[in-house]
C-alpha cells in the first residue's frame, strides 16, 4: 500500500506522504473490521464511534514521528558536516 502511494505522490513532502499512508491505513483497517466482525449492525455502531479518532490519532502520531525523524536526520548532517548532501 506505501508502495502504490508512493508512486502516485511523487513530488510530495515526506510528512504528506506519511500522513495520507496513515490515514489510508486506517480506513482499510476499518473496512476489515466491517467486513469480518458479526453482527454486523454492532460492527457498524462500532467503526462510527472509533473511527474518527483512531484515524485523528494515528495520522498525527505519524506525522509527529516523520517530523521528528527528519529534524533528527537534518541535525546529524549538520553535526557530520556534509551540509552538501
Amino acid at each position: 500500500m506505501a508502495g502504490i502511494l508512493s508512486k502516485r505522490m511523487r513530488g510530495e513532502n515526506l510528512l504528506v506522504k506519511g500522513t495520507t499512508l496513515a490515514i489510508t491505513v486506517e480506513v482499510f483497517h476499518m473496512a476489515l473490521i466491517l467486513a469480518l466482525a458479526r453482527p454486523f449492525s454492532e460492527a457498524m455502531v462500532t467503526v462510527g464511534q472509533i473511527a474518527l479518532p483512531m484515524i485523528v490519532a494515528n495520522a498525527t502520531g505519524m506525522l509527529l514521528f516523520l517530523y521528528l525523524f527528519k529534524e533528527d536526520n537534518e541535525t546529524s548532517r549538520l553535526l557530520i558536516g556534509g551540509t552538501n548532501a
